[in-house]
């Protein structure tokens, strides 16, 4: 009995050997992109993260008179302009005992404001 001509193709050393050094190649860029690809979004995260921190560090320094003197308008527009910053969808200023003084959303986030206010979930100035 001759065997069949699917195992004859695969019975060469040679073909396993290439069979072989392909999916070693193929599992090694597979993890060089993988890690690439955490490291990408590890360096992603910090980037935002000292970003919004910057931007956190800048309002605080900007609203402190304004929050002596009571000039909650020019608060609101301090927050009305950090909400409209690229990859802020959401600012909340809070006293020293985490009271709410205000709130800005960014105009941009209507899906996040529409969830926010939505009938499943009580208004803003409760929710936090």
């Amino acid at each position: 009995m001759s065997k069949p001509a699917a195992y004859k193709r695969f019975a060469g050393l040679s073909l396993q050997f290439g069979l072989l050094i392909s999916v070693i190649i193929t599992l090694s860029m597979l993890g060089k992109a993988w890690i690439s690809y955490d490291e990408n979004i590890r360096m992603t995260d910090k980037t935002l993260q000292t970003r919004l921190q910057s931007i956190a560090h800048l309002l605080a320094d900007i609203s402190t008179e304004a929050l002596l003197i009571h000039d909650y308008v020019s608060i609101k527009d301090f927050l009305t302009m950090t909400a409209t910053q690229t990859d802020v969808v959401f600012v909340r200023l809070t006293g020293i005992n985490d009271e709410l003084i205000d709130h800005a959303l960014s105009p941009n986030s209507t899906q996040t404001q529409a969830q926010f206010e939505s009938a499943a979930h009580p208004p803003l100035e409760t929710f936090f």
